[in-house]
């Protein structure tokens, strides 16, 4: 059993089944579907723990940014042509510098950096996550649902079956926050790991789509100025 079935287990949920006959022939009782990422991505929890890791962390993602921008400025430096691109010979004759020595310290000192910080991330979505099959189970019970779908295994539902809101509505009530520092000797799961790259690029998803609008703003505003005679 994968880990996202064990979380959902209690529930009933079916990911990929395969049903000769249309599925609401065969179910008895009430059909939804429940989007697991977006549950834990709009939970007051989550929104808590990213706040307090960015307040907690502010120092070292401060050290992320100059260390960053330290290795964009040795990256200048080998690129002899000026293309924005460091290619292959350009790479080959960078390497007996003493730069490059110091831009492969300063990547180790980012990754190591940026896993400490990812770490307390996941942590804060694995106590989510053990917490997102009872608030399910519950919204199931209340509902009176038989049988719960992931939205890819959907073709067509109406908006009310859809149930993440309902889910979400009762993790908060259970699970307002959760911790951030991952007790000693504390290792990711799989699913948290799987879980946190999903929401990040979610969260990246969204940046991107709210700076073209942004940059798209502008654009509209010129379009509607008055034009000379």
């Amino acid at each position: 059993m994968t880990m996202i079935n064990r979380f959902f287990a209690p529930a009933m949920l079916a990911a990929s089944t395969v049903l000769a006959a249309p599925l609401a022939a065969q179910v008895q009782g009430s059909i939804a579907s429940l989007d697991l990422s977006r549950t834990v991505l709009t939970s007051s929890a989550l929104a808590t723990a990213y706040n307090e890791v960015g307040q907690t962390y502010a120092a070292q993602i401060e050290q992320i940014r100059t260390k960053t921008e330290q290795r964009q400025n040795i990256l200048r430096t080998f690129d002899k042509d000026s293309n924005n691109q460091v290619d292959d010979a350009e790479l080959a004759a960078a390497q007996k510098t003493p730069q490059f020595q110091q831009l492969e310290t300063l990547e180790q000192e980012i990754n190591q950096t940026n896993n400490q910080i990812n770490a307390a991330r996941i942590y804060a979505i694995e106590q989510i996550l053990q917490q997102v099959s009872p608030a399910l189970q519950q919204v199931v019970t209340d509902k009176k649902i038989t049988l719960v779908l992931e939205p890819s295994a959907v073709v067509f539902q109406p908006p009310q079956a859809d149930i993440t809101e309902a889910v979400v509505t009762v993790l908060n009530t259970r699970l307002p926050r959760v911790g951030i520092v991952p007790p000693q000797n504390w290792q990711p799961s799989r699913a948290g790991v799987q879980m946190f790259q999903e929401i990040q690029q979610m969260l990246a998803t969204a940046q991107a789509m709210q700076r073209q609008q942004q940059a798209q703003q502008p654009a509209a505003g010129n379009a509607d100025a008055p034009v000379g005679r």
